[in-house]
């Protein structure tokens, strides 16, 4: 059998789907990251990971996570300063 279709079996997931996947996991990591956030544009993020359109990447992003990527480092944001707070007390 070929592996195109033993994924979907397996995973439920065809191959280009869990690239996909992968793909934005690493770019969400990489927004989280206060070294490649602060450095980086959203679209070098993409190029990063793979994507060399910036259109292609955001589809991608929001069929993966819901949400566009702006939208993704807003709420990261936010938690990463309740994190902080929460630390302090």
């Amino acid at each position: 059998t070929d592996i195109n279709d033993e994924l979907p079996v397996q995973c439920g997931k065809n191959f280009n789907a869990l690239l996909a996947e992968r793909r934005i996991c690493e770019a969400c990591r990489k927004l989280n990251s206060p070294d490649t956030n602060s450095q980086y544009t959203v679209a070098a993020i993409a190029e990063s990971v793979g994507y060399k359109s910036y259109s292609t990447f955001t589809a991608a992003f929001r069929k993966v996570t819901g949400l566009k990527p702006s939208e993704y480092i807003k709420i990261a944001a936010k938690q990463k300063k309740r994190d902080f707070l929460s630390s302090k007390s």
